[in-house]
């Protein structure tokens, strides 16, 4: 079904990279990556969030749901991420 496919895609995110992922923006991680926190957590694909800043070397902080703390994502790993525009 042609119009499902269309209404499907329009929801799904764009590969993350440095020019997209940007404070206030919504991601996804789409493969499995560790955090770069102290205690460098994994998180799983599927896991979504909000990025609250980009540091001045290009990481991003991340508040993914259900976690209690951000996460720092390095800019080197945004093409393992989705993108959304809202």
């Amino acid at each position: 079904n042609a119009s499902e496919s269309d209404s499907s895609e329009a929801e799904l995110g764009v590969p993350g990279q440095v020019s997209n992922v940007v404070a206030g923006i919504r991601v996804c991680v789409d493969v499995g990556l560790r955090s770069r926190n102290a205690s460098k957590p994994w998180l799983d694909a599927g896991l979504t969030g909000k990025v609250c800043k980009c540091d001045d070397i290009g990481d991003a902080l991340v508040d993914f749901d259900g976690m209690t703390a951000k996460q720092w994502i390095g800019k080197s790993l945004f093409h393992q991420l989705l993108v959304y525009a809202d």
